[in-house]
């Protein structure tokens, strides 16, 4: 390998790492750019704490250097990880390693219309996430989507109708609420290339999508039925598909880090509707540059399959892991080699394999400071209202990971008791969760039509056993507004004089 000696801005990247850290980001690099027979993907997967972030941002500052050789006039860089709060963290971290300046961008890909003039710096970073950015399976996204969705279609259509709002209103209890909605959010200029890429998707009046939008707004308006609601549904679900294809094609990625990849292996296979619209990322090509892919996993696929489950998942995804990285003409040998000899599958003895249980992975650590604020919620739900119930705590959990940058956990079970379900709510602050309880997608969640009963408890992590920080309070931060305060007031933590004494005894 004849690998250039490294600028001096790389130099200084790279003098922070590790020697096998530099040894690893010099050869990726090498790889993806400099190497005859060069790949556009690569992947780099190491056991659990050896500082892969870390040799992304090594490899990123050889391709930052790279392209300012070759005179690329904007430079973007896109991280893809399964957990917007943990793209937040990591995007801040490479961003302090590079030491330049720039915006460290998390958002939805469907709100470009709003930032893309934010994408005005040398180098840009954008962190995104799969299940806000490339999935369908919130179908009417958040409500800024949906306003955006709103005024875009008027600019595109004109007056769209008295009840039109009735259909972008999505989940919110009423149309006076979406209204409200838009009063919130300051209307700002769109980036004409997004609105004219997607007035040419949706058409001009009178196109298919205007004549569906109009039967789907005058249904609504004669009866708000669950058939309706479905139809509603499906459209906004197409428009953000569309705005999220137009919104793409704004970006002009020079390198993707996709960050545990295997989270979301879909977007990896185009044959899925998240891998089609990722796809658009992964080839990116102008006459300035033509995209790098870095993959970084420390289990790239499932080794074993267990007892119990779905033969040949681990078989399908390394298959599915080998076609992206463009090594499609090892497949046959690979396929053979399968045909003659099966991989074993391991069944436990007795209780849980010790391959199960190896398979665990902890979390990366959500600690941020010295106290968080951690809830078990027992809550019991009306009669007949669990679907509903789920429907709304859906939603809440996709917008609480999208929007709120101090989230650690926030998930929900179904208990054993017929109507019963726990939460594990924590936040990297006690602020944090007070901004949680008082924002508008918690406020305005509908979720008080269906509960019938709520016990906040707070609890404490036992430290050798979790990588959550104690639980604690904290004063109200500055300009913190009346709702804010009241809760602030009403929901203290509880924090236990036997906590304490085992904290002072650690």
């Amino acid at each position: 390998m004849t690998t250039q000696e490294p600028a001096p801005y790389a130099e200084t990247v790279l003098a922070g790492l590790k020697p096998f850290q530099r040894r690893t980001a010099r050869y990726a690099f090498h790889r993806l750019y400099e190497a005859p027979d060069s790949t556009q993907r690569f992947l780099i997967a190491d056991e659990v704490g050896l500082g892969k972030t870390l040799v992304a941002a090594g490899v990123t500052a050889l391709a930052i250097d790279h392209l300012r050789t070759a005179e690329t006039p904007r430079i973007d860089i896109i991280y893809i990880c399964s957990n917007q709060a943990i793209a937040r963290q990591n995007v801040e971290r490479i961003k302090q390693r590079l030491k330049i300046e720039t915006k460290a961008l998390a958002e939805r890909i469907t709100l470009l219309p709003y930032t893309l003039q934010s994408l005005d710096q040398p180098v840009n970073l954008v962190a995104l996430t799969p299940s806000t950015s490339f999935s369908a399976a919130h179908a009417e996204g958040v409500v800024k989507e949906r306003i955006i969705l709103f005024r875009m279609l008027t600019d595109v259509w004109g007056n769209l109708g008295r009840s039109a709002r009735q259909v972008f209103r999505g989940t919110l209890r009423s149309v006076r609420r979406f209204r409200q909605y838009e009063e919130w959010i300051p209307r700002q200029p769109i980036d004409p290339g997004i609105l004219q890429r997607f007035r040419d998707a949706v058409g001009g009046p009178g196109s298919p999508l205007h004549r569906e939008f109009i039967s789907v707004r005058d249904s609504l308006a004669y009866r708000d039925t669950p058939e309706a609601r479905a139809r509603r549904r499906a459209f906004i679900a197409r428009m953000r598909r569309i705005l999220a294809d137009a919104c793409l094609l704004a970006l002009q990625p020079d390198f993707v880090i996709l960050d545990e990849f295997q989270r979301f292996s879909a977007l990896l296979d185009e044959e899925t509707p998240s891998g089609e619209l990722a796809r658009q990322l992964f080839e990116y090509e102008d006459e300035h540059t033509s995209v790098r892919t870095m993959l970084l996993s420390a289990t790239p696929y499932k080794m074993y399959t267990l007892s119990g489950e779905a033969d040949d998942d681990h078989y399908r995804d390394f298959l599915r892991t080998v076609r992206f990285l463009g090594a499609k003409s090892c497949l046959p040998d690979v396929q053979g080699a399968r045909d003659r000899r099966k991989t074993p599958r391991i069944a436990p003895r007795h209780g849980r394999s010790p391959l199960a249980a190896m398979a665990v992975r902890g979390a990366e650590s959500c600690r941020s400071g010295e106290h968080m604020a951690t809830i078990l919620a027992h809550i019991k739900i009306k009669e007949g209202k669990e679907a509903r119930f789920e429907e709304l705590e859906g939603e809440l959990w996709r917008d609480t990971h999208a929007n709120e940058k101090n989230v650690a956990r926030y998930e929900f079970w179904r208990g054993a008791e017929k109507g019963s379900y726990y939460g594990l709510l924590s936040f990297n602050s006690y602020n944090g969760f007070i901004e949680h309880q008082a924002s508008p997608h918690h406020e305005d969640s509908g979720l008080g039509e269906v509960i019938e009963g709520i016990r906040l408890e707070w609890i404490d992590p036992v430290p050798s056993a979790s990588d959550l920080a104690t639980t604690d309070t904290e004063p109200l931060f500055e300009g913190a507004n009346d709702l804010q305060k009241q809760y602030h007031a009403n929901f203290q933590p509880d924090v236990q004089d036997w906590w304490r004494a085992l904290r002072a005894g650690a």
